[in-house]
C-alpha cells in the first residue's frame, strides 16, 4: 500500500476527512478552527514541464492532514483577486504564479474546502502560512519608515555642523558645541538606522560593537546639549558681570570637550566591563547587548546605563535654565541692549 502511495499525487489538506475550517471568536478574538462540514474536498491538479502547465485528473491523491503553519495564515481568493492565481502541482507543491516565492512546499501552505454561494459543494483553496508573526511585519515596516527618517536628517545634521565650524562668525564656543552635537546626533541616527534596517542579519560582534557606539553618540550627544546649555548659562554671567578673553574661550571649549567626551567614555567602559567581565556576577543588572536585538536586552538593563545618566543631564538641564531665567528676569536692565 505504501508502495502505491508513493506514485500518487499529495495534497495538505487543514483539517481531517469530514471537517472544514470555520470562523469563530473566542474571548473577542478571531479564530478559525476545524469543524465538521458536508463540503466535498476536491483538489485539482496540475502537471508542468518547462514550457506548459496543463491538467491533472484524478480522484485517487495522498492526503497530509494537519496544520503546517506556525505563525497565522491567510487564504488566496482567485475568484475575487487575480493574483492569487494558483495550481496545485501533483507532487504537492504550489505555484502561486504572482507571488513571492512563486512555489510552495507542503510545509508553506494547506488546502481546504470553503462555503461559496455560486458553488454549493464549496471551492477547495489553498491556505498561506505566514512566515513571521502579524506584529512582527507591522513592527518591522514601522521599523524601516523611522529608519528612513533617521537617514533622511543626518546630511542635514552633517550641514549643521559644517556650518558652524567653516564660517567665522559662528565658529564661538556656543557655536563648536552645537556643531559637536549635531555631529554625535548623526553617528547615533546613522547607526541606529542601520541596526533597525539590517540589524538581524549582522553578526553577533558587529551588533554589539554597534550597540555600543549607539549609546555612546547618543550619550555624548546629551552631554554636548548639557554643555549648550551651562554655556548660555556663563554667556548671560559674561554680560551682567565682565567680558571674556579668547584665550579663556579656548580653554573652556577645551573642558567643554574633555567634559562631553570623557564621560561618555568613562560610561561606555564601565558598560564593556559589566557586560563582557566574567569576574561580574550573574546576579547584576548587565547590559547584555545583543541578546535581543543590537540594544539592551529589556528596558530595565539600560536604566543604569542609558536611561539614569541621560535623565540626570535633563534634570540638570532644566536647573540651568532655572538658574539661567533667574539671572536674566534679575538683571534684565543690563541686558535688555544686547544683542
Amino acid at each position: 500500500e505504501r508502495e502505491v502511495k508513493k506514485g500518487l499525487p499529495q495534497v495538505p489538506k487543514c483539517c481531517p476527512s469530514g471537517q472544514n475550517l470555520t470562523t469563530t471568536v473566542e474571548d473577542g478574538n478571531v479564530k478559525t478552527v476545524c469543524s465538521r462540514s458536508s463540503l466535498t474536498f476536491q483538489p485539482y491538479f496540475f502537471q508542468a514541464n518547462e514550457s506548459f502547465m496543463f491538467s491533472y485528473e484524478t480522484n485517487v491523491y495522498e492526503t497530509l492532514v494537519g496544520n503546517p503553519c506556525k505563525y497565522d495564515r491567510y487564504k488566496l481568493e482567485p475568484y475575487i483577486h487575480s493574483e492569487d492565481e494558483f495550481y496545485l502541482l501533483v507532487n504537492g507543491s504550489l505555484f502561486v504564479p504572482y507571488a513571492r516565492p512563486y512555489l510552495l512546499g507542503t510545509k508553506d501552505y494547506c488546502m481546504e474546502t470553503f462555503y461559496n454561494e455560486s458553488v454549493p459543494a464549496g471551492l477547495t483553496l489553498p491556505v498561506v502560512c505566514f512566515t513571521t508573526p502579524m506584529e512582527e511585519t507591522k513592527t518591522t515596516s514601522t521599523l524601516i519608515v523611522y529608519a528612513t527618517g533617521l537617514l533622511i536628517s543626518v546630511p542635514f545634521l552633517l550641514a549643521t555642523a559644517f556650518v558652524y565650524l567653516f564660517i567665522t562668525e559662528l565658529r564661538d564656543t556656543h557655536g563648536k558645541a552645537l556643531a559637536c552635537h549635531t555631529v554625535c546626533l548623526a553617528l547615533a541616527f546613522t547607526c541606529l538606522a542601520a541596526t533597525q534596517l539590517a540589524g538581524h542579519a549582522f553578526p553577533a560582534v558587529a551588533c554589539t560593537i554597534m550597540a555600543y557606539l549607539i549609546q555612546f553618540s547618543f550619550v555624548s550627544c546629551f552631554f554636548w546639549l548639557n554643555v549648550m546649555c551651562f554655556d548660555i548659562f556663563l554667556n548671560v554671567r559674561r554680560y551682567i558681570n565682565a567680558s571674556v578673553t579668547r584665550r579663556s574661550m579656548r580653554r573652556r571649549f577645551a573642558w567643554y570637550c574633555v567634559y562631553a567626551v570623557l564621560f561618555p567614555i568613562l560610561l561606555l567602559i564601565v558598560t564593556i566591563t559589566m557586560d563582557l567581565s566574567p569576574a561580574v556576577p550573574s546576579t547584576y543588572l548587565k547590559p547584555n547587548f545583543g541578546v535581543k536585538g543590537c540594544w539592551f536586552k529589556t528596558d530595565q538593563a539600560a536604566l543604569p546605563y542609558f536611561y539614569g545618566p541621560v535623565a540626570l543631564i535633563l534634570f540638570s538641564n532644566l536647573c540651568i535654565f532655572f538658574f539661567t531665567s533667574r539671572a536674566i528676569a534679575t538683571h534684565y536692565d543690563k541686558l535688555k541692549d544686547v544683542t
